[in-house]
């Protein structure tokens, strides 16, 4: 997912998925999510709030918009990805305004995957297409994660950055400030601008 365009996709190995994965894969992606839920709570501590917590239900959702591009990009894998790129990426600032580090969020996507790609090769199994699509099929899982895992971490970042030139602009501000104050007079409208510039 290197840009909006889902560039990265079109080269993925979905082109070697029967179209078909896509449509045995919908009907159970409530199941699958919530088995994927359940082992990224138990296995990433940062993932252990109630589900009907902000956290818990933004969790439900990325997993549950993960499978559903999936089934995406096996139906018509050179289709367009802006709609989940722009998930994921907002999905990674609000970890960072959450004072969460992307180690978590990481974790959370190798966890998913682990399950998916299992849960994916069962369903491939018993609706028996050849045996020959569970190496593709495994790859496209990992080229999926770890495509997902990137738009993420680009959040992330953006959101640092941004919060950095905030607290940078605000340094400046404050030291202006102080320079220009004269002595004697009240120092409490300093007090946001300081606390701004932490």
């Amino acid at each position: 997912m290197q840009n909006p365009s889902g560039e990265t996709f079109a080269r993925g190995p979905w082109h070697e998925l029967p179209t078909s994965f896509g449509s045995l894969l919908r009907p159970r992606i409530d199941a699958i999510a919530s088995e994927m839920v359940e082992a990224i709570r138990d296995e990433v501590p940062a993932y252990r709030r109630p589900l009907d917590s902000s956290m818990g239900r933004d969790l439900v959702d990325s997993v549950c918009r993960a499978m559903r591009q999936f089934a995406e990009l096996t139906e018509a894998p050179e289709s367009t990805q802006d709609h989940h790129v722009r998930h994921f990426r907002h999905l990674g600032r609000v970890e960072f305004l959450n004072g969460r580090t992307t180690d978590g969020l990481q974790a959370a996507f190798r966890v998913g995957a682990r399950v998916g790609s299992r849960r994916y090769a069962e369903i491939a199994r018993t609706a028996s297409l050849p045996t020959e699509i569970v190496l593709p099929l495994h790859e496209a899982v990992l080229t999926h994660i770890n495509a997902l895992s990137n738009e993420a971490v680009r959040g992330f970042v953006a959101a640092q950055a941004r919060a950095e030139g905030e607290v940078q602009r605000s340094r400046r501000a404050l030291a202006q400030a102080l320079l220009e104050q004269p002595r004697g007079t009240p120092r409490e409208p300093l007090e946001a601008l300081a606390a701004r510039a932490r």
